[in-house]
């Protein structure tokens, strides 16, 4: 699917197929304009913030590619969000976004980096 974005964009999201193999780089692109990663010793954050149609999208791609579970799209001010909050789910659900990436904006693509090598023992279970 691709996500057309114009003026008013919360009025116009268009979908069109788009190549399974230009998913991750698609969904790593909105994540480098409307995403966010945060995380302190307890607790960790991957999220989007947008149009609640492409959430839907983002979610379903979560979901099929990365075994992301349990997680909801809620309205917050103006926008939807989708956030995850398991440490495991979103290293799973980054490194399906930067597998074979080489354009990124560059200081998400060094959180990515530091935050899996922070928690890396989490996936050797």
């Amino acid at each position: 699917m691709f996500h057309y974005i114009d003026n008013h964009k919360s009025k116009k999201e268009r979908y069109y197929e788009l190549n399974s193999n230009l998913v991750p780089h698609y969904i790593r692109g909105i994540f480098d304009g409307d995403g966010w990663l945060s995380w302190n010793n307890n607790c960790a954050e991957l999220g989007f913030g947008m149009g609640i149609n492409i959430l839907k999208y983002i979610k379903k791609i979560a979901e099929e590619n990365s075994n992301v579970k349990n997680y909801n799209i809620k309205k917050y001010k103006s926008i939807y969000r989708y956030r995850i909050t398991s440490k495991k789910e979103i290293i799973k659900l980054l490194n399906y976004l930067y597998s074979d990436a080489n354009i990124y904006l560059n200081r998400k693509h060094e959180k990515y980096q530091n935050f899996c090598r922070l928690n890396s023992k989490l996936l050797e279970n």
